[in-house]
């Protein structure tokens, strides 16, 4: 338990309104008093910086215990904009290109799990210092695709499960994205398998095998730029060759893959962790988990509110007091349509049994 300031103002003294201390219980006399007052500085420093270690302690307690469902400002704001987010990849040109790279991504998962990612707002929405990127089951081009990838080099995750991509987009996912750690690709068309299994040969990472060490680091250096590589054999390598592989892939997700490309795969390249088990990887890599996960936790869930009222407006329940109306309404028009039937059937009685209505009927005058 804290020690109350007190305690030692009364041991020690205290300062009065002056700023001079004061000594109790003591009938010392002016050096007494100095005496005391150099004892006592030294305690009140103790004093204070155990009072603030304690609030500093209280501090950090109270931002543990902070509720998980408390959003930031931020976090709220992102959520208002998702509201509308269909309104601002229409009209937003010029305001969504200035907005930060973590809300512009924000941005981009909540489009992407409302079906409005299109080649459009991937454009208005792409930033260079993105790190992940998914863009798995959207409506997007193979010439989109290029564009962000070519806009995104620092990509640790990409998510291009769905996505119809050509083999010009996969050889060069190395160029592009050098950095990337995590791939997810897959799709349920059997041509699309095809030429995924036919481009991870190209961007595989392989281990080279070479029989002369570097002269220099200057050489070394050389070599990792693509400015002059030669092998044993005098043959000069281009940049694009030497860029074209992804040599910091670590894990491959593709659910439905082929038995002999996931054999192919196996053998050929084991530093790739093929289709890793969820639970037991990195949240990047997680299957169970969507690369943009993150984002969208970091938003509240307005966009969610109200993407749940316009399904609520798709499958559109009668209250009961319109069933009620229309019940009321449909007897009215039928009662009406009987006194119509009932009405025309006396005025043809009538003019069954009187002669003279019978020759007004006759001649047009009733």
């Amino acid at each position: 338990m804290l020690a109350s300031p007190h305690d030692d103002e009364d041991a020690w003294g205290y300062e009065d309104g002056t700023g001079q201390l004061e000594s109790r219980g003591s009938a010392g006399g002016p050096d007494e008093t100095e005496r005391h007052r150099d004892t006592a500085r030294p305690t009140n420093a103790a004093l204070r910086q155990r009072l603030l270690s304690c609030r500093e302690a209280s501090s950090s307690r109270t931002v543990a215990q902070q509720p998980a469902g408390a959003y930031t400002l931020q976090a709220y704001c992102l959520g208002c904009l998702g509201q509308y987010i269909q309104e601002l990849l229409e009209v937003g040109k010029e305001v969504l290109p200035l907005l930060p790279p973590d809300a512009k991504a924000s941005l981009l998962a909540i489009a992407r799990r409302q079906k409005l990612l299109e080649n459009s707002a991937l454009d208005l929405l792409t930033d260079s210092s993105w790190t992940s990127l998914d863009l798995s089951d959207s409506i997007i081009t193979d010439s989109a695709v290029q564009t962000a990838l070519g806009r995104t080099p620092q990509l640790l995750s990409l998510d291009l499960t769905g996505c119809k991509v050509s083999q010009q987009t996969i050889r060069l996912l190395g160029s592009w994205c050098p950095q990337l750690q995590v791939l997810r690709i897959g799709t349920k068309d059997v041509s699309e398998s095809h030429v995924w299994a036919v481009g991870l040969k190209h961007i595989m990472p392989t281990v080279i095998q070479v029989e002369n060490v570097t002269d220099s680091w200057e050489v070394l250096a050389s070599e990792e730029q693509g400015i002059a590589v030669h092998s044993l054999s005098g043959q000069s390598v281009s940049r694009a060759g030497l860029y074209s592989r992804l040599t910091k892939l670590e894990y491959l997700g593709w659910p439905q893959m082929p038995s002999k490309t996931a054999q192919l795969l196996a053998h050929k390249y084991p530093k790739v962790v093929v289709n890793p088990k969820p639970g037991v990887c990195p949240e990047q890599a997680d299957p169970a988990i969507a690369v943009d996960e993150p984002l969208i936790l970091s938003v509240a869930p307005f966009w969610e509110r109200k993407q749940l009222l316009v399904s609520a407006k798709d499958e559109y329940v009668v209250p009961l007091s319109e069933k009620f109306r229309m019940a009321y309404v449909s007897r009215a028009e039928r009662v009406a349509a009987k006194a119509e039937r009932n009405y025309q059937q006396r005025v043809r009685r009538k003019l069954r049994n009187d002669t003279v209505l019978q020759a007004l009927a006759r001649f047009k005058f009733l």
